[in-house]
């Protein structure tokens, strides 16, 4: 597989557009095109760019898939345990005491 298969094999098993991926990448659409139809080959500046971009879109897809952390967020919020008839205030006294 050349470079130009792979490159485009790469956007397409990652669902992007032409345009979406050369915004990506930060390489024009025409350039891009090229590229993927083996009309040119990057020199190594851009390869260099095309890599870096294709790896921070990957990273950048990756962690909204939450595949770093979870893209859920849960909030645990307790009072506290009170015994029959006892007063909320109890609760305030004791965080006050322990800032």
């Amino acid at each position: 597989m050349n470079f130009g298969e792979r490159l485009k094999q790469i956007r397409t098993e990652r669902n992007l557009t032409q345009p979406q991926m050369s915004a990506a990448t930060g390489i024009e659409q025409s350039y891009l095109s090229q590229l993927e139809n083996d009309k040119s080959q990057p020199s190594a500046d851009k390869f260099g760019a095309i890599v870096a971009g294709a790896l921070g879109l990957a990273l950048m897809l990756a962690a909204n898939d939450g595949i770093f952390s979870s893209n859920h967020r849960y909030k645990y919020v307790s009072k506290g345990v009170l015994l029959k008839n006892e007063s909320d205030a109890i609760l305030s006294s004791s965080k006050k005491s322990r800032n």
